[in-house]
C-alpha cells in the first residue's frame, strides 16, 4: 500500500502496541478504524509525550479527498468538534488516515474528558495510600461485593419496602 498523500509505500510500524502503516516521509498513519477507537482511549504515552508529539509533528492536513491506499475510492473526510481538522476514512475497508498529530490530538481530548481525569487522579490516590488506607479500602470494596449488584440492592430495597408496607 502507498501513502495516500506521498505516493510512497507505508512500512509496519508501532503506535501505542498497535501495528498500524506508517508513511516514513509525512508521518501519517492508516489504522483500522475498529483500532483507531481503541487507540483513541488506550494511551500508554504520558501527556507530555502526547503533548510534544502533537507540537512537532508537521502540522499539515490534507485538504484535498485523498484515496484510499487498499481501495483506492475516495475516502470520507469527517470533522473532528474539537480540533476541526478533517479525519479521511474509507468505509468500504474500514481504515482511517491520520495526518501527523491527528492521533495524538485525539488522545489528548481523550484524556482531558472528566471520567478520564477523575480515574487517573483515583489511579494516583491508589498508587500513594499507606498500608493502613489500602487495607481500608479493600476492607471497603469487598462490603460492596457483598452487596450484590445494583440491581439486586434495588430489588432488596423495593422488597423489604413493600414488605413493611402491607405488613
Amino acid at each position: 500500500m502507498k501513502c495516500p498523500t506521498c505516493d510512497i509505500p507505508l512500512s509496519k510500524a508501532g503506535y501505542s502496541k498497535a501495528n498500524v502503516e506508517r508513511c516514513p516521509q509525512c508521518l501519517g498513519l492508516l489504522i483500522s478504524n475498529y483500532r483507531a477507537k481503541t487507540l483513541q482511549q488506550r494511551i500508554d504515552k504520558k501527556i507530555d509525550q502526547l503533548i510534544e508529539e502533537a507540537r512537532t509533528a508537521p502540522q499539515h492536513d490534507t485538504l484535498v479527498k485523498i484515496r484510499c491506499p487498499e481501495c483506492r475510492t475516495p475516502m470520507n473526510k469527517s470533522p473532528d468538534k474539537e480540533f476541526g481538522f478533517l479525519l479521511d476514512e474509507c468505509e468500504r475497508c474500514e481504515l482511517t488516515w491520520f495526518d501527523p498529530r491527528e492521533l495524538a490530538l485525539l488522545q489528548l481530548v481523550y484524556e482531558s474528558t472528566p471520567q478520564r481525569v477523575e480515574m487517573n487522579a483515583f489511579r494516583e490516590r491508589l498508587k500513594n495510600m499507606t498500608q493502613e488506607e489500602r487495607t481500608e479500602y479493600e476492607k471497603r470494596v469487598s462490603e460492596l461485593r457483598d452487596l450484590g449488584s445494583p440491581m439486586e440492592q434495588a430489588f432488596n430495597e423495593a422488597s423489604s419496602d413493600l414488605w413493611f408496607h402491607f405488613f
